[in-house]
């Protein structure tokens, strides 16, 4: 049985919450999926009112809240935290790892109601893989 890797590019948002429930699907019904789930703190310089201190700690905790409520899983699981533009460290991370597909949500926490999101746009077009967007 080949391992298939599947990253999860999770923010906290709606959209990204629906993401994981549905990579965490997949990876439940198969269980050759080794599931990453990302995080990608943004650069200081474009948190509005956020101490950078705090945000990274509200996001540790958040990933440690996701990894323990995915305990019970039985697939290879990796949580990591980035630093950078949300977009294009999605995209590197995925071929820094190899992964089969990306899933993502169509908004994240800024983004507004409409069309595709700027973070899921650039990850659909600049991806190596497959990349299922969750709305």
């Amino acid at each position: 049985m080949n391992e298939k890797i599947n990253l999860v590019a999770y923010d906290g948002s709606e959209d990204g919450e629906k993401a994981l429930k549905k990579a965490v699907k997949i990876a439940f019904n198969d269980k050759s999926v080794h599931l990453y789930i990302l995080h990608v703190l943004k650069p200081f310089g474009s948190l509005s009112g956020y101490p950078w201190v705090s945000y990274k700690q509200i996001s540790e905790k958040m990933m440690e809240e996701v990894k323990e409520s995915l305990r019970m899983l039985d697939n290879p699981l990796d949580i990591k935290i980035i630093e950078g533009n949300p977009a294009p460290e999605i995209v590197r991370f995925a071929k820094e790892i190899n992964a089969d597909m990306i899933i993502l949500g169509n908004r994240g926490l800024s983004g507004l109601k409409g069309c595709l999101g700027s973070v899921s746009h650039h990850v659909v077009e600049k991806a190596h893989c497959t990349v299922m967007v969750v709305k």
